[in-house]
């Protein structure tokens, strides 16, 4: 008998997941929302969170299989404090930290118009996170100040990686 191994990376807990995994597993329930066998979710869901191929699920032991989907589903009851800075490595390989708006009553007209745009669509939070969470300019002590908001362009795609408990906190 072969024993058939898998190269299987589970998530910890929510900061092991990324906005953009949250935005393909939201989006797999919304294109699966009538659908009432819910194995091809389950599929997806480890081939998001986990790395897994699809063709791969079917040689997981079925205890394993499920353990993975309740750990998975544990991790989103999960509370979620609140971050207000967090650091990211760029593709380029560099250190960004990222600060929350400091003051949301003097928050920008536009920064407030995005926010406002992006907050209740779940492929709109990288954007979202863009106009919120901004690099710093300085800090002394707990205090900081970001870049002013110029729009979403320059990070919202560096957001997409940006781990999912600390924009579920912020949003």
């Amino acid at each position: 008998m072969s024993k058939i191994e898998l190269d299987i990376s589970i998530p910890n807990d929510l900061s092991g997941i990324t906005v953009q995994q949250y935005q393909e597993y939201a989006k797999l329930w919304e294109d699966n929302k009538e659908v009432e066998d819910y194995e091809f979710i389950n599929k997806k869901t480890l081939e998001i969170f986990c790395g897994l191929d699809l063709k791969d699920s079917f040689k997981i032991p079925i205890n394993t299989f499920d353990n993975i989907l309740s750990h998975i589903n544990d991790c989103f009851n999960e509370d979620k404090p609140f971050i207000n800075r967090f650091k990211m490595t760029d593709a380029e390989g560099i250190t960004v930290e990222f600060g929350f708006e400091p003051s949301l009553d003097k928050i920008s007209y536009g920064a407030f118009k995005d926010a406002e745009n992006y907050i209740g669509n779940v492929k709109d939070l990288h954007k979202l996170m863009a106009v919120l969470y901004r690099p710093l300019i300085y800090q002394i002590g707990g205090k900081y100040r970001v870049h002013e908001y110029q729009g979403t362009d320059e990070y919202a795609e560096m957001m997409r990686d940006m781990p999912i408990d600390i924009a579920l906190a912020a949003r």
